[in-house]
């Protein structure tokens, strides 16, 4: 733009924002044409571009130069500078002036260069990723140019796939169902017929049309296949004298409301769906429909992405083990540092693999000032240069050294850090002078560890203005790291341990191995481990974490020697593998091992760990990683994963630690998934109308209950938000069509943030005959942090995954949750439920009061919603069970905030908690107190419920069955604590501000009281108990207050 066109825009005040907010209807918009002249326009803000630019052509006659414009519209496209200072194209020319927000008003246009449907399907991705597509294509890094010219390889290779793949493999990566394989029979507490026979409900579609005749229950055996199911309908429609010339494998099976097909050949039980509908005594509903007549409409291209060739590799280097000496780095100096010119600054450095240091840690003298020069050369004694692993990280961190005249009260305060791998993904040794950005301390996403940070990413900050030069070993040629063959071949070269494997050593072996995951090994630990690794691999191969953790990696030998075995251990189940993805293991083969291990998990499983091998991404030190392909592989075949991948990957796009790895990981993603396209961009563009509407509500700053929903109706009403909203597949399980609002159901919750509740009706479109249908509601939270609920709901699912392996089926309610942003996100709303607030202050009774009238408000209220000795008895058997599982999980997670709000019941009796703002102990206090003084929640309340009013519950059966389900869930919990502590661990990345340590960890650990035997173990839990129950008093008295602080009545 030229000096004389900025000097043509007016001076106000305010952003486009503002302005649009504070006049009326009509805005003036300033139209900067191709050729320098500026127009002034009077638009109204839900203008369409394609409007404006109507109303320019006309205008644009009345001013000089008018003959340079081109007579054809179409030929040029606006341009704006948005809310966040960057120019942005604007293609699409259905959008408003309300949907651009363009920064004071100022529109450009200037005429179309280059591939227009290259250039409009740029700014789609760009939509997709959150971060423009141009700042990846302009990247000058060889890697980022490496990691996006592999992955368009990949992403061909995926849509050739697709596009030659059977009908079956294309419905299963559109439609598949969730599949966990049963590994022992459903217990009998289920209450199954003997035959282990269930009912069937059955729609059958005939060319579009639901045939009502033909709505029948089949009852067919659980172990029996979908196969079978649809011959035993075939045959009951040709006695109708339909399909006389079909077969069974003509058809499919579909769920009635999600898009799920019951697909492949597995015993109905092993599919979630009808498991999930046998254990809460339901019948499963299926659509009967000709194959032909599922939508498959899978379109497939080859992936945009401009060509880039591979970089290539220097083919003259020198050997690393050719080298001599001890590794050292010069620090020369620093500089964009903001502070005084007196300030001290220290640089400390240290390598690490891991959370393991392979060096002392040292640090250079002190420098002063904003621009500290050291010129000091750092010695690390403790390492030769020519044996630094692979997966060496050189940590590094700034410090301001506070001068004390006191020598003990010497201070420190870390100003950045940078993790940088000594290999670059060449696998090329860190050489000559390098320049190294800085993170800052606030977009640390942990804690300090013997003063540096091991767990903070790889990499230095591509924005960061804080820099620090360091100066490696310079050589002529770049140094190249031993491959993977050559140190297998160096380890046969080595001799073989003599060491004897005595019953001694063995016992000793199998107690360190059955350490929990974040038990400290000593060194006769770390010894033993070693010297026994020949009999860890053939009779205990669960034990390789612990191997891992004794390895000595600054001995080229041990690592040679653990590849070598590492290269014949047997393969191990997802679960544990999990653990060897997480920050403690750098060494790319170790990484490799988990991933094969991973290869033979159900989509099933992946998808329940997903969120945690996301978070692992953080931890490798390459962008073209092995975990990178294995979850772009998993998701290209299975749009439900791929969905999940997608939001959980873009919900963290604002944070500069992870922008330019997930942004990649996006488009490699949505390059390979074409056809996956429209229905994440409609999702994104409803959560845009969804906060734009929250925030509508919010800005309201009334307690009116009225006019907020008078405002909340207004919104939902226009017909721009309804079709932003309706018509999509839900975020929270894309199984689900939101196919038309409720309105009257749709309200804001009267809380701080006022967050949204949305009801649909979910009416299966391949059933539009059936006259009831589901509805199905969700909240939008606009705000809020959901990234600790999320991770205490999977908790809670893989809780109950532990209890039914135990045949333990407890009625824990892992509801739907996930985050669409670092402050923001979509939490499933359960039906027909109420909060125990609510239902004791409609029965007029307080938490507090010593009075039977209080506890037994709450089996009132079931009695209501069950009427009939049978209901209630079903009802009361929930309840019991949902108790018992949120009072083993509540303690054993250390879950807060358990106010009367805060837990809910169904109207089946299913008793479930919500909102998990405090974890792990992180308890709330009120003046310095702790509030909560139980260690669960498990009030007379709750106990009138499970005993069936009998107020001498201690000695009532109903109790002693409680205590014992309790306790058997407990101890399934302790057999699988490694399970839930991986989980736990893997997520110190994330940034919760209540996980961010493993010391974090320790609540977890002390609940399960790992170091005790079981019967101890169960003696401490009832204790935990005891106190509960005695202490009920104080729960209620904490609920009391809770209710005096805010009006639940109609919330």
């Amino acid at each position: 733009m030229s000096d004389q066109s900025r000097r043509a825009f007016p001076s106000r005040p305010g952003s486009g924002l503002e302005r649009m907010s504070g006049y009326g209807d009509s805005i003036e918009v300033d139209i900067l044409l191709p050729y320098g002249v500026l127009i002034p326009l009077q638009c109204k803000r839900n203008f369409k571009l394609v409007d404006i630019k109507t109303k320019v052509w006309r205008e644009a006659q009345k001013y000089p130069l008018a003959k340079l414009l081109w007579n054809d519209p179409s030929r040029y496209q606006f341009m704006c500078v948005n809310q966040r200072a960057e120019r942005t194209e604007l293609f699409d020319e259905t959008k408003t002036l309300g949907d651009i927000k363009p920064y004071k008003h100022i529109l450009q246009l200037f005429e179309r260069v280059g591939d227009r449907e290259e250039k409009e399907f740029n700014a789609k991705m760009s939509v997709l990723i959150g971060k423009g597509v141009y700042e990846m294509e302009q990247s000058n890094e060889e890697e980022v140019v490496h990691f996006r010219a592999k992955m368009l390889e990949k992403c061909k290779q995926a849509v050739l796939k697709r596009a030659k793949a059977s009908w079956e493999e294309r419905a299963m990566y559109k439609y598949a169902p969730s599949i966990n394989q049963l590994e022992r029979e459903l217990p009998a507490s289920l209450e199954l017929p003997s035959s282990k026979e269930i009912k069937f409900k059955i729609h059958v579609l005939v060319k579009g049309d639901y045939l009502k005749q033909l709505n029948d229950e089949v009852l067919l055996s659980i172990r029996n296949r979908p196969k079978i199911l649809a011959a035993f309908v075939l045959q009951s429609c040709q006695n109708h004298g339909l399909y006389k010339d079909k077969s069974p494998p003509d058809f499919v099976l579909k769920i009635y409301g999600r898009e799920e097909c019951l697909l492949g050949d597995e015993p109905m039980i092993n599919y979630e769906y009808v498991k999930g509908c046998v254990i809460s005594h339901q019948i499963p509903e299926l659509i009967f429909l000709l194959k032909q007549d599922l939508d498959l409409n899978i379109k497939e291209e080859f992936p945009r992405l401009p060509p880039a060739a591979i970089p290539s590799a220097p083919k003259d280097t020198k050997y690393l083990w050719d080298l001599y000496g001890v590794f050292y780095v010069k620090a020369v100096e620093a500089s964009g540092i903001n502070v005084h010119n007196t300030t001290r600054i220290q640089l400390y450095l240290g390598l690490c693999h891991g959370s393991s240091h392979i060096t002392s840690v040292e640090s250079t003298k002190a420098g002063h000032g904003s621009n500290p020069v050291w010129n000091e050369t750092v010695l690390f004694d403790d390492i030769e240069a020519s044996n630094i692993p692979r997966g060496a990280r050189l940590c590094c961190v700034l410090y301001n050294s506070l001068d004390t005249k006191n020598a003990k009260r010497k201070q420190k305060v870390p100003l950045g850090w940078v993790n940088l791998p000594m290999f670059d993904y060449r696998c090329h040794l860190r050489t000559g002078s390098l320049e190294l950005a800085l993170w800052s301390m606030e977009d640390n996403e942990g804690t300090l560890e013997e003063d540096l940070h091991p767990l903070g990413v790889a990499g230095q900050n591509p924005t960061g203005q804080m820099k620090i030069i360091l100066e490696f070993v310079a050589t002529e040629k770049p140094v190249k790291g031993p491959t993977q063959l050559q140190m297998i071949e160096y380890a046969s070269t080595l001799p073989m341990d003599n060491f004897g494997a005595s019953k001694l050593y063995i016992n000793d072996l199998h107690l360190i191995v059955n350490k929990d995951p974040l038990a400290e090994l000593t060194d006769q630990d770390t010894e033993l481990i070693w010297r026994l690794r020949g009999y860890l691999m053939q009779y205990i191969p669960i034990g390789l974490p612990k191997l891992m953790s004794s390895v000595k990696w600054s001995s080229r030998e041990q690592v040679s020697q653990m590849l070598l075995l590492l290269k014949s251990w047997p393969l191990l189940s997802p679960s544990v593998a999990l653990e060897l993805l997480d920050y403690n293991y750098q060494e790319p083969a170790v990484r490799l091992f988990a991933i094969r291990c991973l290869e033979s998990a159900s989509d099933a499983e992946i998808s329940r760990y997903l969120l945690q091998l996301v978070q692992a991404l953080k931890y490798e030190a390459y962008l073209d990683c092995d975990l990178a392909s294995f979850l772009l592989d998993r998701a290209w075949n299975n749009q439900r994963i791929g969905h999940y991948l997608f939001w959980y990957l873009r919900a963290e796009m604002k944070s500069p630690i992870v922008r330019t790895r997930f942004g990649l990981m996006l488009e490699a993603y949505c390059r390979g998934s074409i056809s996956h396209l429209p229905i994440l961009l409609r999702q994104i563009e409803a959560v845009r109308v969804m906060k734009r509407i929250s925030k509508e509500v919010q800005n309201l700053k009334t307690r009116d209950k009225d006019k907020i929903k008078t405002t909340l109706m207004n919104q939902l009403q226009s017909e721009a938000n309804i079709a932003c909203l309706t018509g999509i597949n839900s975020i929270l399980n894309p199984s689900y069509k939101l196919t038309s609002f409720i309105a009257k159901a749709c309200r804001a919750f009267d809380s701080k943030m006022k967050p949204l509740l949305l009801a649909y009706d979910n009416r299966d479109t391949k059933a539009n005959a059936i006259t009831e249908s589901p509805t199905l509601s969700v909240i939008f939270k606009r705000g809020d942090d959901l990234r600790q609920d999320m991770l205490t709901l999977q908790i809670f699912e893989t809780m109950d995954k532990i209890w039914q392996e135990a045949d333990l089926y407890l009625k824990i309610l892992p509801y739907g949750c996930i985050a669409t942003s670092h402050r923001g996100g979509l939490i499933e709303a359960v039906m027909n439920a109420e909060t125990i607030a609510n239902i004791q202050k409609n029965a007029g009774t307080f938490a507090f009061l010593p009075k039977k009238s209080v506890y037994q408000s709450l089996y009132a209220w079931l009695s209501k919603n069950n009427p009939g000795e049978e209901a209630l008895a079903k009802a009361i058997d929930n309840f019991t069970k949902s108790c018992a599982a949120y009072c083993v999980a509540t303690y054993v997670l250390g879950i807060g905030d358990r106010h009367s709000d805060n837990i809910m019941l169904r109207s089946d009796g299913q008793l479930f908690h919500i909102d998990f703002g405090h974890f792990l102990g992180h308890f709330k206090t009120k003046f310095g107190f702790r509030r909560e003084r139980v260690p669960f929640v498990l009030t007379y309340d709750f106990v009138y419920i499970i005993c069936n009013k009998n107020e001498n519950f201690a000695k009532t059966a109903d109790f002693k069955q409680f205590a014992t389900m309790c306790g058997k869930a407990y101890l399934a919990l302790r057999q699988k604590a490694g399970i839930i502590l991986n989980l736990l661990a893997m997520m110190l990345s994330t940034g919760i501000p209540q996980l961010r340590t493993v010391n974090d960890l320790n609540y977890v650990r002390d609940a399960l009281a790992l170091n005790y035997t079981d019967d101890e173990a169960l003696t401490h839990f009832d204790k935990q108990m005891e106190e509960a129950l005695d202490k009920t008093w104080s729960t209620s008295m904490n609920w009391f207050f809770h209710s005096l602080a805010k009006d639940n009545r109609n919330r």
